[in-house]
């Protein structure tokens, strides 16, 4: 079946092996900045080489930096996006990169941003010691 990059792109399909909500499912509930930082975690690491994948988590941070003390005060799209969250099963592997994307976009739907653009830190500067090897 040929792959559709307009409806169903590929670096935007579920990540944890269930139906599960598509990553438009969740942004298009959050906040502009909100909503765009979750969007480049959930598809870095998923376009290719590792410089797009910092770019991603680099874009995520911005979005991050510039929407902390925003918060989406509709509690009604809040309740939907934690619940869609709650059908995300959480990586088994416990110390890769799947765990820590998942730690990251958990830490966006809670509203735990400085969390958030610490382990994206972690993880570019990880990223950046394995490309020097």
């Amino acid at each position: 079946m040929k792959q559709d990059n307009v409806n169903h792109p590929r670096h935007y399909e579920p990540l944890f092996f269930m139906r599960e909500p598509e990553c438009i499912d969740f942004t298009e509930l959050m906040s502009f900045n909100r909503g765009n930082a979750f969007k480049y975690v959930w598809r870095s690491g998923l376009k290719g080489d590792t410089e797009k994948e910092i770019e991603d988590l680099e874009k995520a941070a911005w979005y991050l930096n510039r929407g902390f003390g925003q918060v989406d005060n509709d509690m009604e799209k809040n309740a939907i996006i934690r619940a869609m969250w709650d059908f995300v099963k959480k990586p088994e592997d416990n110390n890769g990169p799947r765990y820590i994307k998942y730690l990251i976009l958990d830490a966006i739907v809670r509203f735990m941003f400085p969390s958030a653009v610490t382990r994206i830190k972690d993880r570019i500067e990880c990223l950046k010691r394995k490309k020097l090897e």
